[in-house]
């Protein structure tokens, strides 16, 4: 072992003093023909004899306390996340109880809108009804006089009337009576005539009182 470790070192030796030997050579030969100046000669063999410095340990970018500072503004960043996503959280639940209360209010407008119209339409029938009580009372008063008068007695009264009453009285009529009324308004000009004209503020389609009958 100690042979073979005394062998390595004369060859190392032997290759450095080869190798130094070389570049004298070379060396001189520059130097002779005066492309290396004898400063760039020293230069080279300062360089050559100057150990390599030991690398210099990289020492930490951050220091304790900078990276303490660090970490404590992240942590504040992540608290101040956290609650803006509860706030967002909260907006969101208050806009969706909102958005629910504007729901139920537009369907209540909708039910009281249709109450409404309900109620105007029972309205028009309670009054039609009522209206129409109150024909049936006045029939019922004036067709005993009624029925002790001529058919142009009656007629004159009654052209006066719009249709519907006098057509409700018509048909209150005993058959007899109203057959004898009709016949006094087909028979007498003056009463077809004015039985046969058409109201002036009648609508479209409207039909005369003897058309009515």
């Amino acid at each position: 072992m100690m042979n073979l470790m005394a062998g390595l070192v004369k060859a190392y030796a032997a290759v450095a003093a080869y190798t130094m030997l070389l570049l004298a050579i070379i060396a001189a030969v520059l130097l002779g023909s005066g492309t290396l100046s004898p400063e760039r000669v020293k230069e080279a063999v300062q360089v050559l004899r100057t150990p390599k410095e030991k690398s210099v340990e990289r020492t930490p970018t951050l220091t304790d306390e900078a990276r303490k500072e660090l970490e404590k503004t992240q942590r504040q960043r992540q608290e101040t996340l956290v609650l803006r996503e509860k706030d967002l959280q909260k907006l969101e639940a208050r806009l969706t109880g909102e958005l629910v209360q504007v729901r139920r209010g537009r369907d209540d407008v909708e039910k009281a809108r249709k109450d409404l119209k309900d109620d105007r339409e029972q309205l028009k029938k309670d009054q039609e009804a009522l209206a129409a009580s109150k024909i049936d009372a006045e029939i019922t008063a004036n067709l005993p006089i009624l029925s002790k008068m001529d058919g142009v007695g009656v007629v004159s009264l009654m052209k006066g009337w719009d249709d519907a009453r006098f057509v409700r009285y018509l048909r209150a009529m005993k058959p007899a009576k109203a057959a004898e009324v009709l016949d006094t308004v087909r028979g007498d000009p003056q009463f077809e005539a004015e039985f046969r004209r058409l109201p002036e503020d009648a609508p479209p389609g409207a039909k005369s009182r003897a058309l009515a009958l």
